[in-house]
């Protein structure tokens, strides 16, 4: 939290995604100089290679730049992709850790994400690929019944998402909840059924991780 902070405060160029909150923007000094490069979904959004480049410049303009995510940088926050950029190119970089939001909405809505003897194993994962797609593989894993599952990136293919889950053996009953990311200011975990489930979790809805759980909360 205080690298976090220390990082924030003396930023010289901040480029943050779209769900940083303005009380964390607020943070940075006055004269630092603010980029809001989107990544979030249904929305548009700087590219990745305009985002690198763009870090690339201000650094080779001598400023301290903050890349500022809206949750875990290492959890399908494209660290990987930026370091290796920057690495190339001869700068050098430092990851300071954050929360991804299923372990933030498990400690602000006060549910566990494991349980003894009904929940062993969490699993984050996307549930659709670089074009927007379903994902083809992994659904028989996320589909074991004593396997939380955190499906990231699932908004638009909510139904087929299930559907595969259904499909690989997952109960149609299995307790499930949507949570809208933390990190915005009016955060909310909701339980809906399946008949309302697109208009509870679908666009134009923010983003926000689907949990199936293996134990009740």
């Amino acid at each position: 939290m205080e690298r976090a902070l220390r990082a924030v405060e003396t930023a010289q160029a901040l480029l943050y995604d779209a769900l940083v909150g303005p009380e964390i923007l607020d943070l940075a000094p006055a004269n630092c100089i603010r980029i809001q490069t989107g990544k979030r979904a249904g929305r548009t959004s700087m590219k990745q290679e305009t985002i690198n480049r763009l870090m690339l410049r201000l650094a080779r303009g001598g400023l301290k730049v903050v890349r500022l995510k809206g949750g875990a940088p290492s959890i399908f926050g494209r660290v990987g992709e930026e370091c290796a950029f920057l690495h190339d190119h001869g700068l050098a970089t430092e990851i300071v850790p954050g929360l991804t939001t299923a372990i933030a909405a498990a400690a602000q809505f006060g549910f566990p994400l494991t349980h003894r003897d009904a929940a062993r194993r969490l699993l984050i994962a996307t549930a659709t690929v670089s074009s927007g797609d379903l994902s083809d593989g992994g659904w028989a894993g996320a589909a074991d019944p004593e396997t939380t599952l955190a499906l990231y990136m699932g908004r638009d293919q909510v139904h087929a998402a299930a559907a595969r889950l259904i499909q690989h053996g997952r109960p149609g009953a299995t307790p499930r909840s949507r949570s809208r990311t933390p990190a915005i200011p009016t955060p909310r975990l909701t339980r809906p059924r399946w008949s309302t489930w697109r208009r509870h979790y679908g666009p134009p809805h923010p983003p926000g991780p689907l949990f199936y759980w293996s134990v009740s909360s």
